[in-house]
């Protein structure tokens, strides 16, 4: 998988994700979402409207290929 075009401020390192896990598991959440950045990508993916994030994903995409 081609990651180059990704940036290096989403990138989180295999131990805070294990450690964020963990956290999760032993508060008894369903779900984890580690780094700020993540948590602020699933807040505005979930309340932006669908029509708007399809067409973000579709740009991102396309750049992706080229």
């Amino acid at each position: 998988m081609n990651m180059t075009g990704v940036p290096n401020w989403l990138w989180l390192t295999s131990d805070r994700v294990v450690a964020d896990a963990i956290r999760a598991v032993h508060a008894g959440q369903a779900l984890a979402i580690p780094g700020r950045q993540y948590q602020i990508l699933y807040l505005l993916i979930r309340h932006l409207p669908r029509a708007l994030v399809r067409k973000v994903d579709i740009g991102v995409r396309r750049r992706r290929r080229n």
